[in-house]
This record gives structure tokens, sequence and C-alpha cells, in this order.
């Protein structure tokens, strides 16, 4: 097995994973909402810039639903950060194991997970192995939906 089809496989992985996430998330949130919500939802997902994409982060803004996934047994974690429209951090979350589970929230849960609507958020993925720095990181910026 060369390194590229290791490579390449894993990358597959966390994008199914991250899929599986976001589309059972979505039947949850769809199955509470009204018949008149219609639009489309623009689900992201985003992954670590370490060529193995040991981390993954899916976000789907109907419900504010995020999931941070570790999908590399390597030592280090999966950490995502929300960043509000000012810049400043909302929230932080991690996953430490490649264990098959992820770490999901919603905005059912409250603050600080429930965004407002039509508010440009910064979403940003890292593998960290603390008491370094975070590694590997990258990140998008996606408007908070209904």
């Amino acid at each position: 097995m060369t390194a590229s089809s290791s490579s390449g496989r894993m990358v597959e992985t966390v994008k199914r994973v991250l899929t599986v996430v976001i589309a059972c998330s979505l039947l949850v949130a769809g199955s509470a909402a009204t018949a008149s919500a219609t639009t489309s939802v623009a689900n992201v997902s985003i992954y670590t810039t370490d060529g193995r994409s040991g981390g993954g982060l899916g976000f789907s803004p109907r419900g504010d639903v995020i999931t941070v996934c570790d999908v590399q047994s390597d030592g280090k974690r999966a950490v995502g950060y929300v960043r509000n429209p000012d810049g400043t951090r909302r929230y932080k979350l991690f996953d430490r194991n490649n264990d098959g589970k992820c770490t999901t929230h919603r905005a059912s849960e409250g603050q600080p997970y429930n965004l407002n609507e039509n508010k440009t958020y910064r979403f940003e993925i890292c593998l960290d192995d603390d008491p370094g720095a975070d590694q590997f990181c990258n990140h998008e910026y996606i408007e908070a939906g209904g």
C-alpha cells in the first residue's frame, strides 16, 4: 500500500463519517421543522491540512449542527472552533479519540451553540497534541441559517 492510496482512503473515511453524521442531524432537525421550511440547506465539511485529513468538521446551518471527528490514531485530537463575526471565540469542541464516535453540538442545546441567523461565523478545524500549538488548521466562513 502506498502512502498516496492510504491518504486517499483516509480522506474518503472522513468524508463518509461527516456525511452520515450531517445526514442524521438533518433528519432530526427536519422532523422538527415546519412544512413551510423548504429552502435548501448548504452543509459544509472542512478537513485538516495534514495531507491525511486526520480531523474533520461538519456544519449544517439548519439547526446549527456542528460535528468534529478525529479519524486517525496518531496521538493528536481534532479540535474545532467557532468564532463570532467580530473574531472572538464563541466555543471550542474536541474529539479526542479515533474511536468511531464524533463530538456533536446543536442549537437546541442553547447557548453558545445557538448561532444568530444570517450572521457569518468562522469555523475552524485543527489537530492538537497539547501542550503544543494547534496544527494543520483549516477554516471556512459560513453564514448561519434557519
